[in-house]
Order: structure tokens, then sequence, then C-alpha cells
């Protein structure tokens, strides 16, 4: 097995017990950006950003992830209503802002 399984099945088994850490998820994203599952990525992103609205890395992660997955324009849905829910998060406007770059 090779190291990248190896730290993908950690994580996901990770998650399964904490399923309330957005880093549980955040490192699950990154595992599956490594290994070139975008569409993946996105959804441990995703429930990250859900977890930890505010984490401006998780959101721009998601963004990094949504970008490669081509689910950009689902994406800036989401933010722009996250920055309308709460105008004044960081995460959602960064992430917005580079979406839009």
């Amino acid at each position: 097995m090779t190291a990248l399984l190896q730290a993908r099945d950690g994580a996901l088994r990770r998650c399964g017990m904490a399923p309330s850490d957005p880093n549980a998820w955040d490192r699950l994203g990154m595992i599956r950006m490594a290994s070139g599952d975008s569409s993946a990525a996105c959804a441990a992103f995703t429930e990250a950003a859900t977890l930890a609205p505010t984490a401006v890395d998780i959101a721009l992660h998601q963004v990094e992830a949504a970008t490669a997955a081509g689910l950009l324009t689902d994406t800036l849905r989401r933010l722009d209503v996250r920055c309308a829910e709460n105008p004044f998060n960081p995460a959602s406007h960064t992430a917005r802002g580079v979406t839009l770059e």
C-alpha cells in the first residue's frame, strides 16, 4: 500500500472517529487533492467548511478543489449565500474574492 493510500485510510478513520472535527475533513480533502480526486476533495472541504465556517484556509482549499473539479459555479453560489448570511465572515468573503479573480 502506498503512503498516499495509507494517509487516505488514516484520514477516513479520523473522520469516522471525529466527524465534527473540521481539521480531519480538511486533511482528508488535502489527501484527496494530492491523489487527483478533486471531486472527493471538494466534498471533504465542503464538510470542513460547514464545521468551521470562518476558517480561511479551509475556504481557500475548497475553492482550489472546486476549480480542479469544474465545480466553481456551484461553489460561488454557496459562497454568495454564506456572505449574505454572515456579512462579517472573512473566510467566505476571501474565498469569494479568490473565486472571482
